[in-house]
């Protein structure tokens, strides 16, 4: 017996996930040359393909070889906005609820994975073990 839909689109203001990833050392951070069928199985969109760098740590004595320093956190809100209120209601499935949010804006887990890579904060390897 689960929350009945109108308490939780009543009730609700926002529904987030969260994952931990590791970061790459800033020490040793360098460009990696990656396939573009990895960056398409990650979610980049094809118009970047060619020019999306990606990075990776070679290992250093500051991070004891692992090419790894440190965490940050991936994280996705759905705001429960009233569009998604009424797909709440109507009992949508999840691809339909996840569908909406994202078209008003939401950022996925994978979403913010990619910003982080883009951004040279974290691996490709990391993004796709935590977010798949």
């Amino acid at each position: 017996m689960g929350i009945p839909n109108y308490l939780v689109a009543s009730a609700a203001k926002f529904i987030m996930a969260q994952r931990m990833v590791r970061k790459i050392c800033k020490r040793c951070k360098e460009e990696a040359k990656v396939l573009p069928e990895v960056l398409i199985k990650l979610g980049v969109a094809e118009d970047e393909l060619a020019t999306f760098k990606a990075y990776e740590g070679r290992g250093c004595s500051e991070c004891n070889n692992t090419g790894m320093s440190g965490r940050t956190g991936l994280f996705e809100v759905m705001e429960i906005t009233p569009g998604v209120e009424r797909l709440i209601l109507e009992s949508a499935s999840a691809p339909d609820l996840q569908a909406a949010a994202i078209q008003e804006g939401m950022q996925t887990l994978r979403m913010a994975g990619i910003e982080k890579v883009r951004n040279g904060i974290c691996n490709i390897e990391q993004i796709l073990a935590e977010t798949s």
